[in-house]
């Protein structure tokens, strides 16, 4: 594996990570909305 790819792979894990926890939040404000 090349530093490229590392780099790449740090970079994709990192975008689906912020996506996951951004749609988790997304849902959390709408639960505590019907409160």
């Amino acid at each position: 594996m090349t530093a490229f790819e590392v780099v790449q792979t740090i970079l994709g894990f990192s975008s689906f990570t912020i996506a996951l926890i951004g749609l988790c939040y997304k849902i959390f404000k709408d639960g505590d909305k019907k409160k």
